[in-house]
């Protein structure tokens, strides 16, 4: 079969991009805490940088914009928001109300 009928056949059939739907359905979903938000020789102590779980796009990560993010120190609960999509992979940068120790870098968090 010629492969230019081919491709003018397969020209006019809509385009169908698969989204995972279930992974923003869930209320609460998990997170990483990756590192601060930073540049060569600067660090923001209440900024962070975290990896929600199951999202992998810079597209998927752009809807958690909004949303809250709680972190328990064991004593209290630290609140902060997704401010924006951090990087092509999915990360996003997490604004808290007080600085976050050091302690936190590598510890779960909810993403409500």
């Amino acid at each position: 079969m010629n492969f230019f009928l081919m491709g003018a056949f397969y020209k006019h059939l809509p385009r169908v991009k698969f989204i995972n739907t279930q992974l923003f359905l869930n209320e609460t979903m998990n997170g990483t805490i990756i590192n601060y938000k930073g540049g060569k020789h600067t660090q923001v102590g209440n900024q962070m940088i975290i990896t929600p779980e199951g999202v992998s796009s810079k597209e998927e990560a752009a809807k958690l914009v909004g949303k809250t993010v709680l972190y328990n120190t064991g004593k209290k609960d630290i609140k902060g928001e997704v401010r924006s999509a951090h990087g092509n992979s999915g990360a996003v940068r997490v604004l808290f109300e007080t600085g976050m120790p050091g302690q936190a870098v590598g510890k779960t968090v909810t993403i409500n």
